[in-house]
């Protein structure tokens, strides 16, 4: 059985009989130069000296500039041969792929400076293989000037001031970054209707992929330029100066700056009208677990003891768990994904508290608001939710609480570095328990309500003012 294997073409080395239709001073020139590059290739560079290395590397990129702006020049006249054809290849960028040992991206890049080259900048094209120019400034013209066939016609017209001629005089003074944004500034000027529909069709492109992979999430996505920008300038706003012993990278802060731009467009309710709330930690206890638990406390204390072990209540233990009789289980998302308890505990300082209740009468863990606040409760005991404050974990240098280390702040990065040491953990303080009061029902706001308005109304006919 035979595999399919990608087979590697080697360049052949250039013959007499290939070289027979070229000019004889440009085969003479071809045999020199691959002597030439022997006789450089073979070189000790670590001898040289740094003035002369340097005189060395500005020689060869300056050579390798033009030769690589004819080769790419020449290979528009090989393609319209269509010998290359002959080897199977699918397309004449696969082709240039596998014979020259390039990335098939980069081969395509290759061809289409080429075409564009021929077609629409002759004069780019002439400046970039006498040296005048660098193959990188080629390739900006090449990109982003003849995009549209209004701004072909003003390259080509000799009496527009901002012809191809003004560009490559332009490209000889500036640098690359410099070149391209005059190019895009001079292409906005020649066809300004073209960048409106480039941003329709950008927009239409827009995406943003978020997918779940291994044991995090793959972000993929393109977004338009405005778009971009704005998430660049809030993911530099949220990226804190690292601290010294920060060891992170700028693509580890970055990570880290997205996260908490999310957290806080979620703690401060603006994300639209609906389901701005703050993200919510659910405690689902069952009956069958709570039994136990008021079970296992009873033994510790002493109370109710009558001799006898009580028996494990059932759908309590890890088979059940697993069975699915049990609600219980480790802490998890939304997925299903378990959570770590390092995790859980820093999650639980960021999140709010929502209130697991048993009867039909539902309190919101937001009253004040609209209803578009309000999450759907899953069942109520006239009791409205409370919040955890971030506070509940307390920064400490001892287990005692009493010197508290003012170095640590509050953000998430801090809260790891608090789970992970525990000195810095101190428990929370116990809260005065209050008596709580229901709150009072919608059938008795209306009656007050009705009620105060009979006195208004009686005020307003007794000719007293209410």
């Amino acid at each position: 059985m035979e595999a399919d294997v990608d087979v590697v073409e080697h360049p052949p080395a250039a013959s007499s009989a290939d070289l027979a239709g070229l000019a004889p001073d440009v085969a003479a020139a071809l045999s020199v130069l691959a002597q030439v590059t022997d006789t450089l290739c073979a070189a000790d560079v670590s001898q040289c000296e740094g003035r002369a290395a340097l005189a060395m590397v500005n020689a060869l990129a300056a050579a390798t500039s033009r030769l690589e702006a004819l080769k790419i020049r020449t290979l528009p006249v090989v393609e319209a041969d269509g010998l290359w054809a002959t080897g199977g290849a699918r397309s004449f960028a696969t082709w240039v792929a596998r014979r020259h040992h390039l990335p098939t991206h980069t081969a395509h890049a290759q061809v289409r400076l080429g075409r564009t080259l021929r077609d629409s900048l002759p004069l780019t094209d002439l400046a970039a293989r006498s040296g005048e120019i660098s193959l990188a400034h080629a390739q900006v013209l090449a990109t982003l000037a003849p995009t549209t066939p209004q701004r072909c016609a003003v390259l080509a017209d000799p009496d527009n001031e901002c012809n191809e001629a003004f560009l490559v005089g332009e490209a000889r003074t500036r640098s690359v970054d410099g070149l391209r944004l005059l190019t895009r500034h001079s292409a906005a000027v020649f066809d300004p209707d073209a960048d409106d529909r480039g941003y329709v069709e950008a927009c239409d492109r827009e995406h943003l992929q978020l997918s779940r992979l291994g044991d995090g999430y793959h972000l993929q996505g393109w977004l338009t330029v405005p778009h971009g920008q704005t998430l660049k300038v809030a993911l530099e706003a949220a990226t804190a100066v690292p601290a010294a012993d920060d060891d992170r990278t700028t693509d580890q802060r970055r990570a880290q700056a997205l996260a908490d731009v999310a957290q806080i467009s979620l703690d401060h309710g603006r994300t639209g009208s609906r389901r701005t709330t703050r993200p919510r930690l659910s405690v689902l206890v069952g009956h069958a677990e709570l039994a136990a638990l008021v079970a296992a406390a009873r033994r510790r204390s002493g109370e109710h003891a009558t001799g006898e072990t009580p028996a494990r209540t059932p759908g309590y233990g890890t088979r059940a768990i697993l069975a699915g009789e049990s609600v219980a289980g480790p802490p998890q998302l939304e997925d299903g994904t378990p959570i770590p308890r390092a995790l859980l505990d820093r999650l639980a300082c960021d999140s709010e508290i929502q209130r697991i209740i048993f009867g039909p009468v539902a309190g919101h863990g937001r009253r004040p608001g609209g209803t578009d606040l309000h999450r759907p409760p899953t069942c109520g005991d006239r009791r409205p939710g409370q919040a955890l404050p971030i506070s509940d974990l307390r920064c400490a240098a001892g287990p005692g609480g009493r010197a508290p280390r003012a170095a640590l702040g509050t953000g998430p990065r801090e809260h790891e570095r608090r789970q992970r040491d525990p000195a810095l953990l101190v428990p929370p303080r116990p809260r005065p328990s209050t008596p709580h009061r229901d709150p009072p029902t919608t059938r008795a706001l209306g009656v007050h309500r009705r009620a105060r308005r009979r006195d208004r109304r009686g005020a307003r006919r007794a000719g007293v003012k209410a």
